[in-house]
């Protein structure tokens, strides 16, 4: 199973419309795919508009379980918590597509923030992704802007972290101050996707790209290049640059750079090629409820989400695969289980 959490210190980026549309992509491709609404606005979960979801944000269906919990997180060790939520009568998970199921969030989860209940939350959390694990493919989360001690145990458990940015200073700044935030969370590849930008803005793509790699609170060591066909090139070059090179003078560039910091940050950061583009139908969809896969009229749109997906597919198993692997494996439908 893989998780892949998508954060943003930033409102209005496109993060939850990215969340869930990845999450179909992913679906579409064969995965079974749970998406994680961890925000309290819940804006994922109100998204689907269905009574049974709507009903779970009310009665706070996650946080009721968690917090029912608090008197057994002590004396027992070996907790079942979906085996507890049907014993309680709390309905966790809600099938919205095909290989698609939600668990809805609340604006009670705000009570896990501090306190003691950041201290259950902590505890159970791991708990929940373990049980979780057989069930899925692949876990989807979607995290509120603020990186608060939820967002923290979501990063610290992915595989992937996607920070979605538009064009504008402040999405970049807010980058760097969650890549900044997290710079003690080992693990999780970060990855840069553009979202909610105008095709006629390239000169402010390429201003963003630059902004970007020229950062001095971005350990920039890997960017997608300008061809998304040698993207998968790419990353592979990137991991046989930090397993061949033994000392810092053979490091090549940007590398070089880097190695020459007392505190080297050890981790990458690519920039997606693929972008999702503003247009009228991304606003159009969140009334009606559709993703851009349940639609024939937003074809373009999907086929931009299912780019995205099939580059974040490529982060998550690039360390797996060897290095000669040909491209056609990375092909829509192919498992990341």
């Amino acid at each position: 199973m893989a998780v892949i959490s998508f954060a943003s210190l930033k409102g209005g980026v496109g993060k939850t419309s990215l969340s869930i549309n990845i999450a179909h992509a992913f679906a579409k491709m064969g995965n079974r795919v749970l998406l994680i609404d961890s925000d309290p606005s819940a804006h994922a979960s109100r998204f689907f508009k269905e009574p049974a979801i709507d009903k779970a944000i009310a009665d706070s269906t996650l946080a009721r379980l968690f917090l029912s919990m608090r008197t057994r997180v002590k004396g027992e060790q070996n907790l079942d918590l979906l085996e507890a939520a049907e014993d309680l009568g709390v309905p966790l998970l809600y099938d919205v597509r095909d290989n698609l199921s939600i668990l809805p969030g609340s604006d009670q989860l705000s009570h896990f923030f501090w306190g003691p209940g950041a201290t259950i939350f902590k505890k159970l959390f791991p708990i929940l992704i373990e049980d979780l694990h057989s069930m899925f493919d692949l876990i989807v989360f979607d995290t509120c802007p603020d990186f608060n001690i939820i967002t923290k145990n979501i990063i610290s458990c992915s595989d992937a972290v996607v920070v979605p940015i538009d064009s504008s200073e402040m999405s970049i700044a807010s980058l760097e101050a969650i890549f900044e935030a997290s710079k003690e969370i080992k693990g999780p590849k970060w990855s840069i996707v553009r979202t909610m930008i105008y095709k006629q803005a390239a000169r402010v793509h390429r201003l963003t790209a630059d902004r970007i790699a020229n950062s001095k609170n971005l350990d920039m060591k890997g960017m997608g290049a300008d061809n998304p066909e040698s993207f998968v090139e790419h990353v592979r070059e990137i991991e046989r640059n930090l397993s061949s090179n033994s000392s810092k003078d053979e490091l090549p560039r940007p590398f070089e750079e880097l190695a020459a910091e007392e505190d080297l940050d050890e981790r990458d950061i690519f920039l997606v090629n693929a972008a999702v583009h503003r247009t009228e139908q991304q606003n159009r969809l969140s009334f009606v409820a559709k993703t851009a896969f349940d639609s024939k009229d937003t074809k373009k749109l999907a086929a931009e989400y299912l780019a995205v997906a099939q580059e974040l597919e490529i982060l998550l198993s690039v360390d797996d695969a060897p290095m000669e692997m040909d491209t056609e494996a990375f092909i829509p439908g192919a498992s990341i289980s």
